[in-house]
């Protein structure tokens, strides 16, 4: 989709603001014994970030009193971000939303503006592009984003500042500065599972190796990311997938075996077999147990490469404080090896790997053997395909239209965009939904 009428439009709001700026000084702050009028927005529609400006009166001039809303088709009300304000306008970026028509609100210290019959039509615009890698050259090479080379990516990470760590089969871990123009190599000695974010501000993540003699490491901005051994979560000879924090305060960490038992163990430095305790089991066998927490309904999913099946679990707290099971392993798409879209009581996967759990709830899954990325609705419970045609190859553009091969693992960054390690390909990959 061409972005000149959405450059267009910021172009004009700048300017409208610019002007409206001008009569701050024949103005008054905000009064609240007269009425906030809303009279017209501009552009009527765009995306995420378009720049928005509403006129009207009695705003004020203190931006941190004036709230924007956005009511979607879902009846979810977005905020978007003022970025300055006068007494007869608000100018303001477009926040993410669904596809369709949004209602305008606008507050002033709390007191609400008028509403207006118009109603913005939000557009989403959706790609596929590639960010690091070239898909017909494997390699280990660092350097500028277009020297590098990735081997085969199995999992990514993304922070706030736009660092993308990609964890490949070459034992390295790489971190890629999309910001700085440059990669290189955090850790060279083990394969890594898809790491768990210490904190929200995402400046440390931890990570388990694929096996028992890795071990597991926190990595720290603080220190420039250098990896930090905390121990060993299985005996050697074991092999273990995928480490979650606990949902209540981060004490434990959850993780699954590679033959199903599922192991809680404090988050401490040093830590052994010893000091863990099974819970449970999810799923006898299989392999590949990736898990992700869903706040939104409190459950732990656990995708597994096979049987091509996604289980689920709850966790509380025991009379000692340790976490265990609330309640049975539930099987929550589990209807064979193959390739079927719709509820997920007939939906179909081949050789599911990563997954990702973005704020509403929604899941999105690395669809291996499929060559797609798959997103299950978090209130519908169906199935669709949010990008990748089906067929094995290489191609950026439309979702649609867009080919992997091997995708492994997402990650959703800051703004919900959808980092996929493109593993024979040998790229990392961002689906951008806009």
């Amino acid at each position: 989709m061409s972005k000149l009428p959405y450059l267009a439009g910021g172009v004009l709001c700048l300017l409208l603001f610019i002007g409206a700026c001008s009569e701050d000084n024949k103005s008054t702050s905000f009064d609240p014994n007269q009425p906030v009028t809303m009279t017209e927005f501009m552009p009527d529609s765009g995306g995420i970030r378009t720049q928005f400006v509403i006129k009207g009166s009695n705003f004020g001039n203190d931006k941190s009193q004036v709230k924007v809303f956005f009511t979607d088709v879902e009846e979810k009300e977005r905020e978007a971000i003022v970025l300055g304000v006068n007494p007869s306008t608000i100018y303001c970026q477009v926040p993410k939303q669904a596809d369709g028509r949004s209602a305008i609100r606008v507050t002033v210290n709390g007191k609400a503006a008028n509403a207006i019959k118009k109603t913005f039509r939000y557009v989403v615009a959706s790609s596929v592009s590639t960010v690091v890698g070239k898909a017909t050259e494997a390699g280990s090479n660092n350097g500028t984003l277009g020297e590098t080379t990735l081997y085969y990516p199995q999992y990514v990470a993304v922070d706030n500042d736009n660092n993308v760590f990609v964890f490949d089969t070459d034992n390295r871990t790489r971190l890629i500065s999309v910001n700085e123009n440059k990669s290189l190599t955090l850790f060279d000695g083990g394969i890594f599972d898809q790491p768990t974010f210490v904190n929200k501000e995402k400046t440390q993540f931890f990570i388990a190796g694929d096996n028992a003699g890795t071990g597991c490491y926190l990595f720290d901005a603080a220190v420039s990311w250098s990896p930090d051994p905390y121990g060993k979560l299985l005996n050697t000879g074991d092999w273990m997938h995928s480490v979650v924090l606990d949902p209540v305060d981060s004490t434990f960490i959850i993780y699954r075996q590679n033959t199903g038992p599922l192991w809680v163990q404090r988050y401490k430095k040093g830590m052994s077999k010893q000091q863990a305790r099974q819970i449970g089991t999810v799923f006898s066998g299989g392999s590949n147990g990736l898990c992700a927490y869903n706040p939104m309904d409190g459950y732990i999913y656990c995708v597994l490469h096979q049987p091509s099946a996604i289980l689920r679990f709850k966790v509380k707290r025991g009379a000692d404080g340790w976490p265990e099971l609330d309640g049975e392993v539930e099987n929550f798409c589990n209807n064979g090896f193959g390739f079927r879209e719709g509820h997920i009581s007939e939906a179909q996967f081949s050789s599911p790997h990563g997954l990702a759990i973005d704020k509403e709830g929604n899941i999105y899954i690395a669809d291996s053997n499929n060559h797609r990325i798959r997103k299950i609705d978090f209130k519908t419970k169906n199935v669709t395909t949010a990008a990748g045609n089906g067929s094995a190859g290489y191609k950026d553009g439309a979702p649609e239209d867009a080919q992997f091969n091997q995708p492994w693992g997402v990650c959703l960054d800051k703004d919900e965009f959808i980092y996929i390690a493109d593993k024979n390909n040998h790229c990392i990959r961002k689906l951008a939904i806009e």
